[in-house]
Order: structure tokens, then C-alpha cells, then sequence
């Protein structure tokens, strides 16, 4: 299964899709406010824990440049 993720500076969605053949079948996909996150990471564990599923690899987009492995969304957390 392959969890994979929009993420945005406003919000941020992930899902797990099954494949089969050239075929993707979404399984589950929730969308978390990205300002209410600390970051990726967290919202990654948020879902990994509520939905048991054997990901086997997962792949990601992000709004914003990436420098050094880095992004800042265009609407970073306020604190």
C-alpha cells in the first residue's frame, strides 16, 4: 500500500491506496488543518495510529520550495 500526501500551508491531505496493476484504489484519506500540526511528522503518526495499514512506501507533495530537504509552506504555524 502506498501512503501518500498533499501537504499545504492551510491544510494537508494523506491517504493509503492499494494497487492494482497500473491502478491506484484509495483505502482511507483524511485531511488535517496544517496550523494545528507541528509539522508533517505529526500529522504522519496522527494517521499512522488511527488507521492500522501495512504501507509499503510513500511518497509526498509539498506547496513550496524544498532547499537543503527543507520546506516552509507558504502559511507556516502562527504560535
Amino acid at each position: 500500500m502506498i501512503l501518500a500526501g498533499d501537504i499545504g500551508g492551510t491544510s494537508t491531505r494523506i491517504g493509503v491506496f492499494e494497487t492494482a496493476g497500473s491502478r491506484l484504489t484509495p483505502v482511507v484519506e483524511e485531511v488535517y488543518s496544517s496550523r494545528e500540526h507541528a509539522g508533517l511528522d505529526q500529522i504522519v503518526r496522527k494517521f499512522v495510529s488511527t488507521h492500522s495499514l501495512s504501507i509499503t512506501c510513500a511518497s509526498f507533495g509539498v506547496a513550496g520550495p524544498v532547499r537543503n530537504g527543507r520546506s516552509e509552506t507558504p502559511n507556516p504555524r502562527r504560535h
